[in-house]
């Protein structure tokens, strides 16, 4: 093992080794010493070499400009597509429960388009994403309906009522079931508003609307609840 140094940038991050059937190699010094980066040396090229650093470990060749784009960059380049990215901005909003009007924002759009120019095209309004977040919740909900229609149990439901940050009764419901391959499944398939008081008759139109709505109703299995005496209402 040996260093280079004055051929190529890479020199500065690798090592010359000769490896088990007598080829040149680069070897990686960044990388961990369990799961070493290990690349061959051919024709003097060091494109893969180049393009590991670049990708791995963000290290590009000083030599080029910040502005210049390389031929190995055009032939790496990910095509782009605007509904992927459209997801991807559903699922950010959603995650840090973010305000819709916040798809408008100028810094967002100025992030993006340094992060990649392509990337503005997905931004929208605040009632596109709005009506992207509840596509893409329709498209979740089919999903699980189909999942709850191939079943080889019975689906078991279990809910709760809890009052939310802005002093709202909601009453969340979870269904478990075992799928076509025997394994136990378990998903959140709704959160509803409780109107009026917080007693039985009221819980129980929510949790059978909810069953209703995800097909179910002739497949219920067991209730899990725990002692509040208007759940025991609610059974009934």
């Amino acid at each position: 093992m040996k260093n280079r140094v004055g051929v190529s940038y890479i020199w500065d991050y690798g090592t010359e080794i000769i490896d088990h059937n007598r080829v040149k190699c680069w070897k990686c010094s960044i990388c961990s010493v369990q799961k070493p980066k290990i690349l061959p040396v051919s024709s003097g090229s060091t494109s893969n070499q180049r393009y590991h650093l670049k990708k791995t470990h963000h290290i590009i060749d000083p030599t080029e400009s910040d502005d210049q784009q390389t031929t190995l960059d055009t032939h790496v380049l990910k095509t782009f597509q605007i509904k992927v990215a459209r997801k991807l901005l559903v699922e950010y909003l959603i995650e840090c429960r973010a305000p819709f009007l916040e798809i408008e924002s100028p810094a967002l759009k100025r992030l993006l388009e340094y992060l990649d120019p392509r990337s503005v095209k997905a931004i929208t309004t605040a009632n596109t994403i709005r009506a992207d977040c509840i596509r893409y919740f329709e498209i979740a909900k089919t999903t699980v309906i189909k999942a709850l229609s191939r079943t080889t149990s019975r689906i078991h439901i279990s809910f709760d009522l809890w009052t939310s940050p802005n002093f709202k009764a909601m009453v969340a419901v979870t269904a478990h079931w075992t799928n076509e391959d025997w394994k136990t499944q378990s998903t959140l398939i709704a959160i509803r508003e409780l109107h009026g008081d917080h007693n039985g008759e009221n819980i129980s139109e929510i949790v059978h609307a909810v069953v209703k709505e995800f097909e179910f109703v002739d497949r219920i299995g067991y209730f899990t609840g725990d002692n509040a005496s208007n759940n025991d209402i609610a059974m009934e």
